[in-house]
């Protein structure tokens, strides 16, 4: 029986993976994160220790480079590896929403979760779009433990693991772990708390190993964080909370949302209606949200996606929870609410298709545009000089993508923001767009400083001066 529901499970996952990209088509992902990823996990393929302690590199997340080992594999189709793995990630979440209304015993309060999550876009074309190899992954693995306890109260180990696994691709997850082992502790044998609590503390434990493995500081990644969010201004502190929490919610959730997710925790609060494993999920996750502030760690929408499944969850709740009370007066009026939310949820769907469909067109062209690069670098001309005619130079953005595309260190290209330099390759967007906050200079004004230009594609271009002229 276990066999057959883990190779349904399997299958629905690739199913509900494989719609995802017919639905999106090409992703951009996010480019630093991602690029930097591939970077890393193709130094570990080859042998080597990553080099994560580069500028302007994002923080290396220990199964982020995992999954840049894996995708990096691939070579040019690396980038599509690196999405699979996110639109896997992202299913695992619709199927643990689907999941977690099956083991409350109202299957509809889980469908309405996952349609209040996707309704206005925000989730498809912002999350998972434009990715990090870690949010979404993390926010899978925690809403899978969170349907394994639902499932059977108190099981421990099982949800554990889940939980140290997405505790190496987010922090804030291991206050999640402690937590739920110090709930499940009391139904264990002694010998078996030290199990859970070894489980628990795998999380900060590996990733501090990591930290001193690759940089000889086991707080490497908690200090170049916050170095990270100084230099970039980032909103930081706890008096940051409120507002970047509010502007988040607004972001994934129109109004009526909004109002059915409060209505829904209010009544699981004043009547208990919902295991309580999940009101204290919701409040680990605020809370840990909330420490992110207090830590002098950025800020970020991103960060609070915990926070934004667990509203989508109660509004489920409030839509499709009615189910869990007997017929009665309180029934029929909650029966009301749910029906006007609904209403209002499929009508701000039908207003956001038209939206959707131009935010789908975008993003695939900014996924192709991540594509075309790695086009530019097979260039024959390209790769030939990148040896001799140094440096190569790009804007910060663009780099480590680039190298990962030309197979080189980060450390050896240039970051160039403005102006034209003097010598070397240069390779910037051949038309104006923003996924990469690119300088363009026109190409007559490279000529005009010597320059020649040694390859192009659709979307980008390379230029060279070199001590001795390209042939």
């Amino acid at each position: 029986m276990r066999a057959m529901r883990m190779g349904s499970t399997s299958g629905c996952l690739l199913l509900l993976a494989a719609l995802g990209y017919l639905a999106l088509g090409a992703l951009p992902l996010n480019p630093i994160d991602t690029g930097f990823t591939l970077d890393w996990g193709r130094e570990l393929a080859h042998g080597g220790l990553p080099d994560v302690r580069d500028l302007g590199a994002s923080t290396p997340h220990p199964l982020s480079i995992v999954s840049g080992l894996i995708a990096s594999l691939a070579g040019s189709d690396a980038l599509d590896v690196m999405q699979t793995l996110v639109l896997l990630a992202a299913a695992g979440v619709v199927l643990a929403l689907i999941g977690i209304g099956r083991a409350i015993r109202s299957p509809l309060t889980g469908i309405a979760a996952v349609c209040a999550l996707l309704a206005n876009g925000h989730f498809l074309f912002s999350s998972v779009a434009l990715a990090t190899p870690a949010d979404i992954p993390a926010l899978g693995a925690v809403t899978g433990a969170l349907v394994l306890e639902l499932r059977r109260a108190r099981r421990g180990y099982a949800p554990l693991c889940l939980l140290a696994v997405a505790g190496l691709w987010r922090p804030e997850v291991w206050l999640l772990s402690c937590g739920y082992a110090a709930y499940c502790a009391p139904s264990f044998a002694p010998g078996s708390r030290v199990r859970l609590a070894l489980l628990a503390l795998a999380g900060p434990v590996v990733w501090l190993l990591c930290d001193l493995a690759l940089t000889g500081d086991p707080l490497y990644s908690l200090e170049y964080t916050r170095w990270a969010a100084r230099v970039a201004s980032r909103p930081r502190g706890i008096g940051e909370v409120p507002s970047v929490l509010w502007r988040t919610e607004n972001e994934y959730f129109d109004t009526p949302i909004l109002v059915a997710g409060a209505l829904g925790l209010a009544i699981d609060l004043r009547y208990a209606i919902l295991p309580c494993v999940l009101r204290a999920w919701g409040a680990i996750a605020l809370f840990a949200f909330t420490a992110i502030g207090s830590t002098s760690l950025p800020v970020i929408g991103r960060y609070a996606l915990p926070i934004v499944v667990a509203t989508s969850l109660y509004a489920g709740f409030f839509i499709g929870g009615w189910t869990r009370v007997p017929p009665g007066r309180g029934r029929r009026v909650w029966q009301m609410g749910a029906a006007l939310c609904s209403i209002a949820l499929l009508g701000g769907t039908l207003t956001s298709l038209q939206s959707l469909t131009a935010q789908q067109a975008q993003l695939n062209g900014l996924g192709l545009l991540d594509r075309d690069l790695s086009v530019l670098a097979d260039s024959h001309t390209l790769r030939r000089l990148v040896a001799s005619c140094r440096p190569v130079q790009t804007s910060y953005q663009i780099v480590p993508l680039l190298a990962f595309d030309l197979g080189t260190p980060t450390r050896s290209i240039v970051r160039v923001n403005s102006g034209i330099p003097k010598t070397g390759i240069v390779v910037q967007p051949a038309h104006a767009q923003s996924l990469f906050e690119a300088q363009r200079v026109p190409s007559s004004m490279f000529r005009k400083h010597g320059f020649a230009m040694i390859a192009d594609t659709r979307d980008w271009l390379a230029f060279a001066r070199c001590r001795v002229p390209p042939s």
